[in-house]
Order: C-alpha cells, then structure tokens, then sequence
C-alpha cells in the first residue's frame, strides 16, 4: 500500500514552509528514518525524515526548490516495487502540532472516512465525534461564519448556539482591509485558529468579483523567516524592559593577540576572530556576574548551569539568525573559533537546525564591520542580555597624569542592552566594567 508523503509541521504557529529540495531522487528506494527532502520552517531549515519504506514517486505538481507551500500538501509517495502511484487531490490535510518532522504518513484503512480538505477547521472532539457517527466533515457546513465546524453541525435539527451567526472572529488587520475595501467578512472563510479570519484569506477566501488588494509590482515579499523575526522582534519589546549602556575599551592588546594568532595559526586552521575572544570572555563573566545569564519565569529566575551557551548573530541574506555556540568556557580558543566559524557558514547558507539556534543564555551582536559604533540591540527573549560591539576607531584619549595634551588610541565601542526586570543599572554597568577590564589586559 502506498504511503503518503506530506509537508509536516515544524512548529506550533508554522502554516507553510520553504521547500529546500529532496535527498532522493525518483525511483529511489527509501527505508524507514532515511531523510528524504529539506524544508525550511519558521526558524530553520531541517532534514525531514520518512516513517515508510518503498520507492520514491514525485507528486505531479511537486514543489520545486525555494517555493513556499502549505503545511500538509502531497508531494509524493512511497509504492512497494511494480506499483504505480494513484494521484489525487493534493490539497493539504490537517497537521496536527504534534506532527513529528516526518513526511510519510500510512495511507487510510479501507473503508475509513476520506482525509480532510485543508478547508475543514473542526477540534479534536469534533473531528473524534464525527469517526464515532460515520460523517465525512468534508460534507458539513458549518453554522459558524468563521467556518468552523461544531457538535451541533453534526446533529440534524440540534440547537444552534444563540447569535452564532453574528459572531465573527477576525483579525483587527483582516477587519480593517475589509472595512476599506468593504467586503462581507461573513462570506469570508478563514484559515486561521477556530476558523479566524486573516489578512491573506481575504485573498484566497474572497467571493467571487471581490476586488483583490493592490500590490505594488516592486513589493517585496516577506517571507516565513522575516515573519519569524518580526515576531520575535515584538515579542522581546513586549516582554523586556529593555535598557542600554555604552562605553569603550582599549582595544591594543586585543588588536595585539589578534595579530599573534593570525601568525601563530595553521595553515588551513581557522584563526580566532573579535567575536571568539569577546565570546570567551564572556563565558567567563558569566559565572562571575550570573543574573546578566539567567531565565524570567515570572515567580522564580533560572541562573546559567555549568555548560555556558553563547548566541552569536549573523547576517544572513534570508536574515537574521542567532545560532549557538556551546559550552564556550570550557573550550579554547581554538575550538570556538573552529565551531563559530562552521556556523556562521551554515548560517549564511540557511542549513543551521533548529538544534543550532537553541538554548543560548547570552547574545554576542556586532555592526562593527558597517562602522557603526554605538547601538541598542534588541535582547532574544527570553534571554536577560546582549552584547553590541562597534567598529574599532582612533579617539583621542588625556595624556598621562601630570602631561598636558591628548593622544590617540585604537577603542572598541561596547553596548550592553539588559533586561531591567531582571538586573538593575549598577550591576549591569559592573559587568561592563570587568568586561572593558578583561578586554584591555587579554592576551
């Protein structure tokens, strides 16, 4: 019997991803727990692996590399050797946030109820009351607006609950596109949570001869991954209380080891950036000063264990990403530098799991390579602190006590933003301070 290979769900709030390409070619056989193609999530970029075994069929409207497509569509299937693949609708069904990462899912038993359309938004108890009566949901209309389908939908003459009909759960964005460009919600069906009406189901939901939203011919469009860090974004601005402190460093004897390990390094070895030295020093601090470290959980705040995880933030042409570098004060230099380099190369590449962008207790972020100095960066909720580390410039700085005049030294500009809930202004400028300490004598 053939098995079904379907987009799974990636995470909670995730509706579609990005198809990075297969990891077997047609006509491949495939074993149980082998991976079989790559997507792209809300936050990373994940092998998905198959729960059956057979020979690999591509779907007729298979996704090609880079295209977006919704959670639960057929791309293809696994068929015992000689069998030839049946096509049908290829609509997404239902995915469950429970829905492992995997991608092959058993065919239905003879005689069971067809798959649900993508269209059918019902709760669990409803879809397990609707098994037990033999009804197909796909042939229920809902009394709700919204679409969403309830007990009494599934009892002939059972009472509807008073104003059902007036009731419609929307989006305010989705209210307000439809009050501007005055289109009946009620004639809307939506995709969201409980049959919630959004922003693009007034695109794909619309009646027929609604007028559709003017886009622009030079928008860009955003992606599952900027959505992602807008949300993100969002989240740390409502949940932190953000405040930043700034201050410079000599930076000479960083500048100097710099210099000696570039020389000192292998050839064919990664020699350790500003971003390991300052990482390294970090880690250390870390247990020095713990609450720039620990977790808010609202009644009681998590201090760092012994294993310090460090996020180190790179650009990446899809955007942001944060991934982790582990256990950094246990490891040298060396090996930071070999790991962070590794990376920051996955990153750029969009190939970091989900794996490798969690669990970091502390943020390192640098805008020195674009000459910025000072900054306020934006803390990773639900971390406490984060690092900005500007370009390193000349400043003119007092001669030695009892000379008149001013000299010039190489300076690194530093930004702590932390999280006020968590750590008041005194100790936060005291860890600034032991990090311009530890900076000016490293080496």
């Amino acid at each position: 019997m053939a098995v079904e290979i379907r987009i799974p769900r990636l995470g909670w709030s995730m509706e579609e991803g990005t198809f990075a390409g297969w990891l077997k070619k047609p006509g491949d056989p495939v074993r149980p727990n082998e991976p079989l193609f790559t997507l792209e999530g809300e936050k990373a970029t994940q092998e998905i692996e198959s729960i059956g075994e057979g020979v690999l069929h591509l779907a007729p409207d298979c996704p090609r590399p880079g295209q977006v497509i919704p959670v639960g569509q057929l791309i293809g299937q696994l068929c015992a050797p000689g069998e030839t693949p049946v096509w049908g609708s290829s609509a997404p069904t239902p995915a469950t946030p429970e829905t492992p990462p995997r991608a092959a899912e058993a065919a239905p038993k003879p005689g069971a109820l067809p798959p649900l359309s993508a269209e059918v938004a019902a709760s669990p108890s409803v879809r397990r009351l609707a098994r037990q009566m033999g009804i197909d949901l796909n042939q229920v209309t809902p009394a709700w607006p919204g679409g969403r389908v309830m007990e009494h939908d599934l009892v002939p003459g059972a009472p509807v609950p008073a104003n059902s009909h007036s009731r419609l759960i929307a989006t305010p964005r989705a209210r307000r596109i439809a009050r501007e460009r005055g289109l009946d919600l009620r004639q809307v069906r939506g995709g969201g949570p409980g049959g919630r009406i959004r922003e693009r189901d007034l695109q794909t939901g619309m009646p027929a001869g609604a007028p559709l939203a003017e886009i622009p011919d030079n928008a860009i469009p955003v992606t599952p991954r900027r959505r992602t860090i807008a949300k993100a974004m969002v989240k740390s601005r409502q949940e932190t209380v953000p405040v930043t402190l700034t201050t410079r460093a000599d930076a000479t004897a960083l500048l100097a080891l710099r210099a000696r390990l570039k020389r000192e390094t292998p050839k064919g070895e990664i020699a350790p950036s500003f971003n390991d030295m300052l990482l390294k020093i970090i880690a250390d601090l870390l247990v020095e000063h713990p609450l720039l470290g620990s977790r808010w959980e609202e009644t009681y705040i998590v201090p760092p264990g012994d294993t310090i995880d460090l996020g180190l933030a790179v650009d990446a042409p899809t955007g942001l990403v944060v991934p982790v570098v582990r256990d950094v004060r246990r490891r040298s230099l060396a090996e930071i530098a070999a790991d962070s380099q590794a990376l920051v190369e996955k990153g750029r590449q969009s190939r970091l799991t989900a794996d490798e962008m969690r669990g970091a207790l502390f943020t390192l972020t640098s805008l020195g390579p674009y000459g910025v100095e000072f900054f306020n960066p934006v803390i990773p909720w639900p971390q406490v602190a984060i690092l900005g580390m500007g370009t390193i410039k000349p400043q003119p700085v007092p001669l030695p006590t009892g000379q008149d005049g001013f000299t010039f030294r190489k300076e690194l500009p530093l930004s702590l933003t932390f999280d006020h809930r968590i750590v008041d202004g005194a100790p936060a400028a005291r860890f600034l301070r032991d990090l311009v300490e530890r900076v000016e004598v490293i080496g």
